[in-house]
């Protein structure tokens, strides 16, 4: 299969977003240490709600961190509420009327809908990785409990590295979208 426009650049883009969800982790490290670590707050009920707080963070993170592979299953599938490719106004396609966006077909078929897929779906699950980062950072500027900021910020690094967009994967599974 010859590889296309819309391929790469959807690739590209998803790895540039990668690499800002495996980065960011990083540079909340360096900005806490630097910067943050001075910053008091005193607002005892603040304070007092963190107990509850903490435990609905790292539940909302624990959720995500089971949600993120069906997540990214269903929409590669197309079983996503979304499933439709249209054009938007920062894509290359032609933007048609409403009428005429239901049967729209963009350049390449199918296959460019699958890439739109794969885009999408990469994009959103390592967003929920770069959420989790900032749920340790929020915890840290109420607690200044460094061990959880740097649990939290461990975690979003490693699902950032494990769902990190591949190259070989997503030929691997274009081609196979491709075969039926």
């Amino acid at each position: 299969m010859e590889e296309n426009y819309h391929f790469k650049r959807s690739y590209r883009s998803a790895v540039w977003t990668g690499i800002s969800a495996v980065l960011i982790p990083v540079v909340l490290a360096v900005v806490v240490e630097f910067h943050l670590v001075n910053i008091k707050i005193s607002n005892k009920e603040l304070s007092s709600l963190y107990p509850y707080l903490r435990y609905i963070l790292i539940g909302i993170a624990a959720i995500e961190i089971l949600i993120m592979p069906i997540l990214k299953s269903r929409i590669i599938s197309g079983k996503s509420p979304v499933r439709k490719f249209k054009p938007s106004i920062f894509s290359d396609y032609p933007l048609e009327s409403d009428e005429m966006s239901d049967t729209y077909e963009p350049p390449g078929g199918r296959d460019n809908e699958f890439i739109s897929r794969m885009h999408s779906a990469s994009i959103k699950v390592l967003n929920m990785c770069i959420s989790i980062a900032c749920f340790g950072v929020i915890l840290f500027l109420i607690k200044k409990n460094s061990v959880e900021l740097y649990g939290f910020l461990a975690v979003s690094f490693l699902l950032s590295l494990i769902h990190f967009p591949r190259y070989n994967d997503w030929k691997r599974k274009l081609n196979n979208f491709s075969r039926r």
